[in-house]
């Protein structure tokens, strides 16, 4: 079996090289945590022998064997039998049984009148499993997430409700059965992951795997919003989920993204409440500027509904380079890139930016649907020098029916090399359904919002529909110039992204 538990105060006594010996010799069970207590319990009352909790298992000074056994991972909790979840823990010091009722859990029942009779029906906390599972602390943590999804089996211990999680079924004590339709899962449990692992390992490689990256999107967009005691354990908690990947799929793996689906995976971005939360200066050691992993906080990636319609980049080659930093080894890398570099322009107004031209071709930022989107990873002082300076470029990705995705870029020391500032996405096309009242037709009125769209330069195309609804699309003309210019594909070069 294993455990996983926050980890609070340590008042007992770790494994370390200092402790080896004394540990091997005899444990003294009652000066563990609770937690450990109860998960013993349980593992006796199974029948299961051998039980890995991590503060127990790995040498704390050690970082070799920290390494070693990180790598192991996904062996340790997939091989396991089961997986015991202290899912309501907050530092480890509760008791997994305390709190939970005596008898089993019914819910309130009720009488209605539902088609001109009396019924029974029982009344079901919709957000149960949110709040009992999703929500709770642990599953908040970095390192639960591989442990979670890559175990067998997991029984959680929430805060009123046991759950349990396996690859075919995610359920509560109350409902053993199976979760009630009125009682959703919000985000993933193991069975919708086993679901995407299959189809992640399913299909053949193939450059601009738009079906492998959405999939992959959606597991690393769930991962980024959890949060790591150490953020540098982020991506080697994360390489866990990878190596599940790996052993079916011959694709390569670095920092986090595919080469398969890097194209797509590139113009990832962070809202701007958790770029000013999460400072990008106090991660970008960690990994190269193009992934995901070099920041802390939830991560976005660009929309492709519509389907792709042009591909603007090719990812030519992956270099790995070795260098030791503080005694530690560590794996920095570059990608290379066959693109479209254009010069990028921008205007600032009360710090935030408010537009910018690609190839002297200007879009407004703004919230609505209609506007495009610039997101800068850089501290304002240092975007403010690059723009004064002219020192940014914008690398086009890819283009879907509705928008252009790209990169914002800035060159560094070196031939051909650059390092990636943040994301940028230009709307192309929108759909809309005008239906035009019967008194703006009897006073000859104009649709105002077609109006201001068209002096923002957007134009509205029909199409045909009976009565009086009026299907139409809407095109953006300076959309429409940027991609005609970026078809001619006349300035595609190489670089070298870091």
């Amino acid at each position: 079996m294993t455990l996983s538990h926050r980890w609070g105060v340590e008042s007992y006594k770790i494994l370390k090289s200092t402790t080896l010996k004394n540990l091997q010799i005899s444990i003294d069970i009652f000066s563990l945590p609770q937690i450990f207590q109860d998960t013993i319990q349980i593992a006796v009352h199974l029948g299961i022998h051998y039980l890995w909790i991590d503060s127990l298992c790995v040498l704390q000074d050690d970082w070799s064997d920290w390494e070693h056994e990180a790598k192991n991972l996904e062996k340790i909790y997939s091989s396991a039998f089961l997986n015991v979840s202290a899912t309501m823990s907050i530092d480890g010091s509760e008791s997994l049984v305390s709190g939970h009722p005596s008898v089993s859990y019914h819910p309130p029942q009720i009488e209605l009148e539902l088609n001109q009779r009396l019924q029974m029906f029982l009344v079901v906390d919709g957000d149960m499993w949110v709040d009992q599972i999703e929500n709770a602390p642990l599953n908040k943590r970095g390192w639960v997430f591989p442990e979670r999804f890559l175990a067998c089996r997991v029984l959680h211990f929430g805060q009123s409700q046991m759950g349990w999680e396996c690859r075919e079924q995610a359920t509560l004590q109350a409902f053993p059965n199976g979760l009630p339709q009125t009682c959703p899962m919000q985000q993933m449990a193991k069975p919708q992951f086993e679901s995407m692992i299959n189809a992640l390992t399913r299909n053949p490689v193939q450059d601009y795997d738009h079906g492998f990256s959405e999939k992959w999107q959606q597991l690393v967009h769930q991962y980024s919003k959890c949060a790591f005691t150490d953020p540098e354990d982020k991506l080697i908690a994360f390489s866990s989920i990878a190596s599940r990947i790996m052993q079916d799929r011959d694709d390569y793996y670095i920092a986090g993204m595919w080469k398969s689906s890097m194209a797509y995976d590139l113009g990832w971005w962070r809202p701007t409440e958790v770029r000013e939360a999460f400072p990008v200066s106090k991660t970008s050691s960690r990994a190269p500027s193009w992934s995901w992993a070099s920041v802390d906080g939830e991560i976005i990636f660009p929309s492709t509904i519509g389907g792709v319609r042009a591909h603007f980049v090719e990812i030519e080659e992956i270099l790995k380079q070795v260098t030791v930093e503080n005694n530690v080894p560590t794996t920095r890398s570059s990608i290379r890139i066959k693109g479209q570099l254009l010069p990028l322009r921008a205007e600032r107004s009360d710090e935030r930016i408010v537009s910018f031209a690609v190839a002297h071709i200007r879009f407004f930022v703004g919230d609505s649907s209609q506007g495009s989107f610039i997101g800068l990873e850089s501290p304002k002082e240092e975007v403010q020098d690059l723009l004064q300076r002219g020192r940014l470029l914008f690398l086009p990705l890819f283009a879907t029916s509705y928008l252009i995705s790209g990169i914002a870029l800035t060159k560094i020391h070196g031939v051909c090399a650059y390092r990636r500032l943040g994301a940028l996405e230009i709307p192309v096309m929108r759909d809309s359904v005008s239906i035009i009242s019967t008194a703006e037709s009897e006073h000859g009125g104009q649709n105002q919002q077609c109006d201001g769209l068209q002096r923002e330069g957007w134009v509205e195309i029909h199409q045909s529909m009976p009565q009086s609804n009026a299907r139409s699309r809407l095109w953006s003309v300076a959309a429409a110039k940027l991609l005609h210019f970026l078809n001619l594909r006349q300035t595609s070069r190489i670089i070298e992204l870091f």
